[in-house]
């Protein structure tokens, strides 16, 4: 349950800042990602359900696998592939951008990965 919670702060964390990054900005889904020692169960729920949105003004509102809402802000340093984001929570999670493309943004830290779909 601890990974779940992790990977669904991981989604919900993409949020802080934004330096303009309007290649991150459009509606996301998770497509595939490395949990840990996540049920096939609890990813196919996170798959199905999550969803966040970075805006161009670096807000970000984000949906769980439970369908509880958060929001929040975000900040993308596109020169060093760096994703920071902060939640209206306060809990804060930096990110390695791997790849951005049109419709695909891969991200990265300690612990795991997530791959994303642009809907």
């Amino acid at each position: 349950m601890k990974r779940l919670l992790f990977l669904l702060t991981l989604i919900i964390s993409l949020v802080a800042c934004n330096d303009g990054g309007s290649s991150i900005a459009g509606k996301w889904r998770p497509v595939d990602g490395d949990f840990g020692p996540v049920s096939e169960e609890e990813k196919k729920e996170i798959m199905e359900k999550a969803r966040i949105e970075f805006g161009k003004d670096g807000k970000n509102t984000s949906v769980e696998a439970d369908g509880r809402e958060e929001s929040g802000t975000y900040e993308y340093n596109e020169k060093d592939k760096k994703l920071f984001l902060a939640s209206s929570e306060g809990d804060s999670s930096k990110f390695d951008v791997v790849s951005i493309e049109k419709n695909k943004l891969v991200l990265k830290r300690s612990g795991g990965s997530i791959t994303l779909s642009k809907e």
